[in-house]
């Protein structure tokens, strides 16, 4: 696979590894975000290139992003990294969770979802956040005098959220015709000759939430499984290595051990993206073999080098 431990790069993979981000794990915020400049939230960036243009366009303000893709999320992060911007904030999860524990008050400036998924199915009715119940939840962290801004080539997107916005207290404003920057979707409907509406409307008082069930983000759980001897390894294998990969760096911070398996601690780094996390990797028995896999994968980032780390683990473990 092309790996080494580092020796005389040490200096850099420390730098990388210390380096702070663009990517954040909601789950593991201590505190809310509590900042002293304006905050805008767009949720479902996709490959990003509306959120980059806004932050850019207003550096003296904080853009927060939310997307449920990891592949888009890698997307923008690159991107981002490539073109130096470092007033954005971007998040992997379902965006009614992710928006309570960011902003449990209502402190945003403005929120954006820019050409949602239409879930045209009645069956897929749960799934719209752009209607009731989902975008009241979405409409809370907005403060008073906050602005929300929809774009859709979906007659039913329009409709609906312009029905589940009549019911809340606040304005619709005209369409100022500004230099807005375009989507890949709306690239492409245009080209398609579809038509392109827009609907923004501001805030005018707080409201009651009404609670939401039942809307969970996906899983993903990448996985190994290798001979049961693998148990059988000593922790001194690779307690205290850094490891540059092809796609990133791998430290390990700790190796801990009980009768049943192994927790194998690590900050993995993605140069090309621009983040660093805390990966835990797992190996205990499974049906007659050793299973290794992330702890909680629901909850970061998973990325080439995370995959990557999975792998060269494997190999050290493996008899």
């Amino acid at each position: 696979m092309g790996t080494h431990t580092l020796e005389a790069d040490v200096p850099l993979a420390l730098e990388h590894l210390t380096r702070p981000g663009l990517f954040r794990n909601w789950r593991t915020l201590h505190a809310p975000l509590r900042l002293h400049q304006p905050v805008y939230v767009e949720v479902g960036f996709g490959d990003g290139r509306f959120l980059r243009w806004m932050a850019r366009q207003h550096p003296e303000a904080l853009w927060v992003g939310i997307e449920v893709s990891s592949y888009s999320l890698q997307k923008c992060l690159k991107a981002a990294h490539r073109e130096g911007i470092r007033n954005l904030l971007l998040f992997r999860g379902d965006a009614v969770h992710v928006l309570h524990r960011l902003f449990p008050d209502p402190t945003v400036e403005g929120l954006f979802l820019m050409f949602p998924d239409p879930w045209p199915k009645s069956r897929h009715e749960a799934r719209r956040i752009y209607a009731a119940p989902l975008l009241n939840a979405l409409i809370r962290v907005l403060r008073v005098g906050g602005t929300f801004t929809l774009a859709t080539d979906h007659p039913l997107v329009d409709a609906l959220a312009r029905e589940g916005l009549a019911h809340l207290p606040g304005t619709f404003l005209p369409i100022e015709q500004g230099p807005w920057p375009t989507t890949k979707y709306e690239q492409k409907w245009r080209r398609l000759g579809r038509n392109i509406m827009r609907l923004v409307w501001r805030k005018d008082a707080h409201h009651a939430e009404k609670p939401v069930d039942g809307w969970e983000e996906e899983s993903i759980m990448p996985h190994l499984r290798l001979p049961e001897e693998a148990l059988e390894h000593s922790p001194d294998l690779v307690r205290g290595q850094v490891v540059r990969l092809h796609h990133g760096i791998v430290k390990i911070l700790g190796v801990y051990r009980n009768e049943k398996e192994w927790l194998i601690s690590t900050l993995v780094v993605d140069p090309p993206l621009g983040i660093r996390q805390p990966i835990h990797y797992l190996l205990h028995p499974y049906q007659g073999m050793a299973l290794l896999h992330l702890e909680h994968p629901a909850e970061i980032l998973i990325t080439p080098a995370v995959k990557e780390g999975l792998r060269w683990l494997a190999e050290r473990f493996s008899p």
